[in-house]
């Protein structure tokens, strides 16, 4: 058995992924989540050094891990999400569809392409666009070198990832961490978009782009109910 939650401390905890992790502009986050990731993943292992053998998969443990971590990191709401945005990857399969549908969105706002929207754009809405125009704010896609993430891993000798590079941690699974990392970093332009947005305007514009994605996929019949779900969770922690 898995855990998201755990996944997620894996690779918050790892030296080599932090560059995979953060922008340069975060590097004041770094050790502050990487440290209470290290100590929460050390106590998933309850004294052991094998992940899969020795850490207790029950609902209650997992969830208060959960509860305890994101009390424990005490970032800004701005990284909280980015870090739930990574964990939200890690656990749903259905991430991609959410991401396409999001990146519809946007695509269909900056190109003002109102045929595609069931909404129109407002001029509030338009002033917003043409704010993240100046400021350089686009959807990307970010797709990193899945061999430049495994020579990471495989490179490092820092303490910490030397003991999760052990044979025992991950049994058979050795390049387990790196696993985890793909499907968190898909990469996800939708996630990278929002942060960039979240970013640049003001937390009244930043809402105005929120509220209008999820009203669209609220209004829209063409979209899995599961997806749906997803998708305004997802969204739905930017409101928080």
């Amino acid at each position: 058995m898995e855990s998201g939650i755990d996944k997620l401390l894996i690779i918050l905890s790892l030296d080599c992924f932090q560059s995979y992790i953060w922008k340069d502009s975060d590097r004041k986050y770094i050790d502050p989540v990487m440290n209470v990731a290290r100590k929460f993943f050390q106590q998933v292992l309850n004294g052991g050094d094998n992940y899969f053998m020795d850490s207790d998969f029950n609902s209650e443990r997992i969830l208060k891990t959960e509860f305890d971590f994101y009390k424990e990191i005490n970032q800004p709401v701005s990284r909280v999400n980015y870090i739930k945005g990574l964990q939200f990857e890690i656990e749903d399969d259905s991430s991609n569809n959410s991401d396409l549908m999001i990146l519809s969105i946007i695509s269909s706002l900056q190109w003002l392409d109102e045929k595609s929207l069931l909404q129109s754009i407002d001029n509030d809405m338009l002033t917003i666009l043409k704010k993240l125009e100046a400021s350089g704010v686009y959807v990307q896609s970010a797709e990193y070198d899945r061999e430049a993430i495994k020579k990471s891993w495989h490179k490092s000798n820092t303490p910490w990832d030397l003991f999760l590079k052990q044979e025992s941690m991950f049994e058979d699974i050795g390049e387990y961490p790196c696993l985890i990392l793909y499907q968190a970093k898909k990469i996800n332009p939708a996630l990278k978009f929002l942060e960039e947005c979240q970013a640049i305007l003001n937390s009244s514009e930043f809402s105005k782009i929120i509220d209008f994605m999820i009203l669209e996929i609220n209004n829209s019949h063409m979209i899995l109910e599961a997806t749906k779900t997803n998708t305004l969770s997802f969204l739905g922690e930017y409101k928080k």
